[in-house]
């Protein structure tokens, strides 16, 4: 249930961002991700799920963490810029610890 709501909360963010003139949505999905959590001060396994779209000349990014594997939601960091295919995942897990 939480991965659904979570995929439809991703879906309408990106499509919230500008339906004219956007160009199609890029998803990604990176698993068993090791991430280092400055709250907790300790090595966390992450699940990232993410999205890219292009709005008119600008971009727009969102990234979901998630506990893997349970899927417990971690909360999430969006911003207006695009990252290209190859970068997601850093550009992603550079932005865990800002998440919100």
């Amino acid at each position: 249930m939480k991965r659904i709501i979570a995929t439809g909360i991703l879906g309408c963010a990106l499509l919230g961002a500008g339906a004219a003139g956007a160009g199609p949505v890029t998803k990604f999905v990176f698993e068993n991700i090791k991430i280092f959590d400055t709250v907790s001060n300790a090595e966390v396994v992450v699940t990232i799920r993410a999205g890219t779209k292009t709005v008119k000349r600008s971009g727009y990014t969102v990234c979901e963490y998630f506990v893997y594997p349970t899927d417990q939601n971690l909360g999430s960091w969006e911003d207006n810029v695009y990252i290209a295919d190859g970068q997601v995942k850093d550009y992603c897990i550079k932005h865990y610890n800002s998440r919100t």
